[in-house]
C-alpha cells in the first residue's frame, strides 16, 4: 500500500474523524456499561477522542522528539496521546470510569481500577496513529496548507 502525502491539515482531519469514529462507538456502547447515552460524560468522551485524534494528526509532523531526539513512529506518538488523554479522561471523571469498570461486563475480569483505561487508551491511540500515518503521511515534508 503506497502512502499519499497530504498536509498537515489533511492529516489532523483524518485524525479528527477517526477519533469521532472512535468516539461514537464509544458513546454508544456506554448503556454496555450502565451509563447513558447523552449524559454529560458521554458527550465528554466524544469531544476528548474527536481531541485526541486531531492531536495524534498534529504531531504527525515530527519523527523524533524535538527535546530528547529519539526516533517517534507512529505506533509510539499514537499510544503517548492516547494514554495521555485516557489520563486526563480518568482524572476529571474518576466516578464515572469506576462506574464503568464495576459494570458486569468488566468487573467479572478483575480490573476494577479507572486506571486500566489507560490501556484501551494507548491501543486507541495507535490505532488513530496508524490510519493517519498510512492515509495522510508523516514527516516534516509535509507541506502546511
Amino acid at each position: 500500500m503506497s502512502i499519499r502525502m497530504h498536509s498537515v491539515t489533511g492529516r489532523v482531519f483524518v485524525g479528527e474523524m477517526a477519533g469521532l469514529v472512535f468516539g461514537l462507538v464509544f458513546m454508544f456502547l456506554m448503556p454496555t456499561f450502565g451509563m447513558p447515552i447523552g449524559g454529560m460524560y458521554s458527550w465528554g468522551a466524544l469531544l476528548l477522542f474527536v481531541m485526541m485524534g486531531a492531536m495524534i494528526g498534529f504531531i504527525g509532523v515530527y519523527e523524533r522528539h524535538p527535546l530528547l531526539g529519539i526516533a517517534m513512529p507512529w505506533y509510539v506518538r499514537g499510544a503517548a496521546v492516547g494514554t495521555a488523554f485516557a489520563l486526563v479522561l480518568v482524572l476529571l471523571n474518576y466516578n464515572a470510569v469506576y462506574t464503568m469498570m464495576m459494570s458486569p461486563l468488566v468487573s467479572w475480569t478483575g480490573l476494577t481500577s479507572p486506571f486500566w483505561i489507560l490501556i484501551d487508551g494507548a491501543i486507541s491511540g495507535a490505532i488513530i496513529g496508524y490510519i493517519c500515518t498510512k492515509t495522510a503521511g508523516e514527516g516534516s515534508s509535509l507541506p502546511l496548507q
